[in-house]
């Protein structure tokens, strides 16, 4: 997570707007495409509506639990555009994140995780658990050592190049 947080931007985004119904259903999508049959997900918004609400409920329904991290204020503060300024609206006045933390835990609750808002040290990080291993994920790879060891494979390839080498 450390890794990935500073490479986000609003930039990223292709359009401007809030499809988070649509972007679960993408996480969802990802994590059963490694072949998991569980998983969490971290959504770092201003605010959810009831599409996301119900996509939340459906994925954690099947195993995905939804954990929201608020980002903003309840007046709204300025939205950085990564380029040294602000993201502006469609009428040109600068984009403002207006918190809303009803509908986020609304969300959290539907998506049976975790809600806090965003603060400067990591005790919101600690409060959702998303810095923990999952236990019922630990409790199954405990059970399952093949999930727990790394197989090196190296020293067969450095045998099948010895040929080449004499």
């Amino acid at each position: 997570l450390g890794t990935l947080v500073p490479e986000l931007d609003p930039g990223l985004m292709p359009v401007d707007g809030q499809r988070l119904d649509r972007a679960l259903r993408e996480a969802a999508r990802l994590i059963r495409a490694i072949g998991a049959d569980h998983g969490r997900v971290l959504v770092l918004t201003d605010r959810a509506d009831a599409q996301a609400e119900a996509v939340a409920a459906e994925l954690a329904a099947s195993g995905i639990r939804t954990a929201v991290l608020g980002v903003g204020h309840g007046d709204g503060v300025p939205v950085p555009s990564g380029q040294g300024g602000f993201l502006r609206d469609a009428q040109g006045g600068t984009l403002l994140a207006r918190l809303d933390p009803a509908s986020l835990r609304a969300l959290a609750a539907a998506g049976g995780g975790g809600y806090a808002e965003l603060r400067a040290d990591r005790s919101d990080l600690q409060v959702l658990g998303v810095l923990e291993p999952d236990p019922q994920a630990q409790a199954r790879a405990d059970g399952d050592t093949r999930a727990l060891q790394w197989r090196d494979l190296g020293p067969w390839l450095v045998l099948a190049l010895l040929p080449l080498g004499a």
